[in-house]
């Protein structure tokens, strides 16, 4: 067999988890090939990982591009060579220039196109159009519904033509467990709720909805002694202060070994995600061990959580501004949405938040069939085969085009 090789673009190293599996598990016929990350991209990073210089630079950075408008500073971070070798070239999230053909993975929201920012996506746009326009662009693949609109009310058909959904895959980590029989059908005790967030990034605790966790935790607790909560996050020491001494609540901080992780989802019976964005990977890890999901009704849920089916999606607060500006969700990490979802609170989400796990906790039979969906869920379209039966239609395609030039 002929394997032909893809471009990872710009680099194959420091890869998103999502990324990482696409080219350690690439489809039959194919390989994925790339460049080490450049000086100026690790430079970038190792700023990012200071938070004394990051929070010295962020500020004036912003300030740069409210006034400059530019993406020259990031692409420049992220500008990858262009390997002769390849036969194709799969961009993450990135503009690629170039007559070699190419296509274009976008793992989340358009503005990606222009380093997360709606201003510089819109200013930009006439440049971004003209590359997404050209004949090298093969195809657009977006990873889940939510762009799709997007894309129409900003390209014209030339463009969403190309565009088709190919839904991330992730290893089958819940597998094993499913063998041994559906953990829900036993009778515990005690519900436990699981909340994955990050231990490296404090922002993305708010992001993901960390707030809202402890809060509705804390109410819950002082009616019902049934159930549990862990989270897999980093939680500030005001906060650890404030909530800590709650019964039932374990904060797990430090890193573990995966698995850790794993039993971490086994001992779990619903997956508490009250996010302001989706959240793929906990979704999808949730979903192999066939939790149930619990989530707010913000971007691109609805395409992983059906209320009633694997889960119950919560009508989000109407007091966050954010959720109404245009460019949502790719501010949601900037300091002016942070601190707006810190200080606004909203003692109507959170019991909304109670009211959808008492209904869970209350009903056994209900919680063991949206398990049983969630698990059915991930199998049918989220595992990595699934995923890369799509790619392979796609890369030969492409590559029957060029045989017939």
């Amino acid at each position: 067999m002929n394997i032909r090789k893809i471009q990872m673009y710009p680099f194959i190293e420091d890869l998103h988890t999502i990324h990482n599996s696409i080219v350690s598990q690439p489809p039959e016929g194919y390989v994925f090939i790339g460049a080490k990350t450049s000086n100026l991209y690790d430079f970038r990073k190792k700023i990012s990982h200071s938070r004394t210089i990051r929070a010295i630079i962020r500020p004036l950075y912003h300030a740069f591009l409210k006034i400059f408008r530019t993406t020259k500073i990031i692409e420049a971070t992220q500008k990858g060579d262009v390997m002769s070798e390849a036969d194709l070239v799969f961009s993450g999230t990135l503009i690629y220039n170039s007559p070699k053909p190419w296509v274009l993975y976008m793992f989340d929201h358009p503005a990606c196109l222009a380093g997360n920012n709606y201003e510089l996506f819109i200013k930009n746009k006439p440049r971004i159009e003209k590359a997404l326009a050209d004949d090298s662009c093969k195809k657009i693949i977006c990873t889940n519904e939510a762009p799709i609109s997007f894309m129409k009310e900003h390209f014209p058909e030339s463009i969403t033509d190309k565009v088709i959904v190919i839904r991330s895959g992730i290893e089958d980590i819940g597998k094993n467990r499913w063998k041994k029989g559906n953990k829900n059908g036993k009778n515990n005790k005690k519900l436990k709720l699981l909340f994955m967030g990050s231990i490296n990034n404090p922002l993305d605790f708010y992001v993901k909805g960390g707030l809202y966790v402890l809060e509705t935790f804390e109410r819950l607790s002082r009616k019902r002694k049934d159930i549990e909560l862990i989270m897999r996050c980093q939680v500030s020491p005001e906060l650890k202060k404030r909530y800590g001494g709650i019964k039932g609540l374990q904060i797990i901080e430090e890193k573990v070994a995966f698995d850790k992780i794993l039993s971490i989802y086994q001992g779990a019976d619903l997956l508490f995600a009250p996010g302001h964005n989706y959240s793929v990977t906990s979704f999808l890890e949730g979903m192999s061990f066939g939790l149930p999901i619990i989530a707010l009704n913000t971007y691109a849920v609805e395409d992983f959580v059906k209320t009633g089916f694997n889960g119950i999606i919560v009508k989000r607060s109407e007091l966050i501004e954010g959720y109404k500006n245009k460019g949502y969700p790719t501010f949601i990490r900037t300091d002016e949405f942070t601190q707006e979802i810190k200080t606004k609170k909203d003692s109507e989400l959170i019991e909304r938040l109670v009211s959808a796990i008492n209904s869970l906790a209350d009903n056994k039979k209900l919680r063991d069939n949206m398990s049983k969906n969630a698990r059915k869920e991930f199998e049918d379209k989220y595992t990595i085969p699934v995923r890369n039966q799509e790619f392979r239609k796609v890369f030969d395609e492409i590559s029957s085009e060029l045989c017939r030039k």
